[in-house]
């Protein structure tokens, strides 16, 4: 049986969220299905609405309106028998308000989407016959709420991919940090050996270069264990040009050019993660620009947030590659590891950004991301 607990929302109605999991659904998608019930008890003669939806990986949860002045009139067997489904038939055309021939009474079910073969609806008591305008208003509703549990979807998708990405760093954490250790070894042993020199200087390199990326490992494994970010004030074009710095020679071999505006704000964020992010995303560009092309760097400041966005001029996106770009071991990179973008997807996500991509309407791919210019 479904548990009830019940939230106060005025006088005359009574909201009540149902679920055998009580953290079903994001608050966010339950405070927009409490207001669309809401405006939907506004303006129609309703005495019972509820909202039943499920996402991925999770129970169902439902969440109910009630006017309590109806009550005494709610048939209590009806109710058994609405909460039973048995009513709920296949193939119901979505978001469209249907009749159901229950007892004569003006009872009314819309679907508003299907997650893993299971309905999720919207179901209406009402004290009287609906007209057309106010079943054309219901059904605008219904795509309103379509809405917000398909983002309510996308949302325990995306937590599923951190979780798997989490499990992932730990995972390389560990295969890493004896290899990285028996390599500095025999770099300082070659740096004791051989005579002051060039080849002294490059196994003095190798060896801080394993000691920055064994640092760099474990900032990393903190950041897929929710540590707290280590925020400092940062150019964005300073930060920019210092990850040019590491790839100069990659950039060179290709003859690629990098342009970037001469004038960048200022961001709140954890240095050397928004450096990975920068290195991942130019890793990618300089991988499938052609020759002596160009990669573009922009930026511009909307509200409390930038927005920053890198351009290719290689083949483009693919639909699959729009639809996994951020997707842990998803990569079209011969020898790629599938985890560049996945990285960068989550260090946005810590820092309250959002990514996404898109392909440009001259040609090449173009990735984006924003950031907060304060975190709270």
């Amino acid at each position: 049986m479904l548990t009830d607990h019940t939230l106060a929302h005025s006088p005359n109605d009574t909201f009540s969220s149902n679920g055998r999991n009580k953290t079903a659904g994001s608050p966010e998608v339950r405070k927009a299905c409490q207001l669309q019930l809401g405006q939907l008890a506004a303006h129609l003669p309703l005495g019972l609405a509820w909202i039943v939806y499920q996402t991925p990986g999770r129970d169902r949860c439902e969440l109910r309106l009630l006017r309590t002045e109806t009550l005494p009139h709610l048939d209590p067997e009806i109710l058994v028998y609405l909460e039973s489904e048995i009513w709920l038939q296949p193939n119901l055309p979505p978001l469209e308000l249907q009749l159901l021939a229950i007892a004569s009474l003006p009872i009314y079910v819309c679907l508003l989407q299907e997650v893993s073969n299971e309905p999720c609806y919207l179901l209406l008591w009402s004290r009287s016959w609906l007209t057309t305008e106010q079943t054309q208003f219901v059904n605008q509703q219904a795509q309103l709420l379509s809405y917000w549990l398909s983002i309510d979807q996308e949302l325990a998708r995306q937590q599923g991919e951190i979780q798997l990405l989490e499990q992932v760093l730990q995972k390389a954490e560990h295969q890493l940090r004896n290899p990285l250790a028996l390599i500095s070894l025999h770099a300082e042993n070659l740096r004791l050996g051989l005579p002051v020199g060039v080849l002294q200087d490059q196994a003095v390199m190798i060896r801080d270069t394993v000691s920055d990326l064994s640092s760099n490992l474990t900032e990393l494994l903190h950041c897929s264990q929710h540590a707290r970010l280590q925020l400092t004030p940062c150019n964005l074009r300073s930060l920019l040009r210092e990850t040019l710095e590491g790839l100069r020679p990659w950039l060179d071999e290709k003859a690629i050019t990098v342009e970037m505006p001469s004038q960048a704000p200022v961001v709140v964020v954890d240095r050397w993660q928004i450096k990975q992010v920068l290195t991942n995303l130019l890793h990618n560009a300089i991988h499938f620009s052609p020759k002596g092309a160009v990669i573009t760097w922009e930026w511009r400041v909307a509200g409390q947030a930038v927005y920053v966005s890198i351009r290719d001029r290689g083949a483009g996106l693919s639909a699959d590659d729009l639809r996994q770009a951020f997707t842990p071991y998803y990569s079209r990179r011969p020898g790629g590891t599938g985890m560049g973008l996945a990285i960068a997807h989550k260090i946005i996500l810590d820092h309250r950004g959002t990514c996404w991509a898109n392909n440009h309407s001259e040609g090449g791919a173009q990735f984006y991301f924003s950031l907060p210019l304060r975190q709270a």
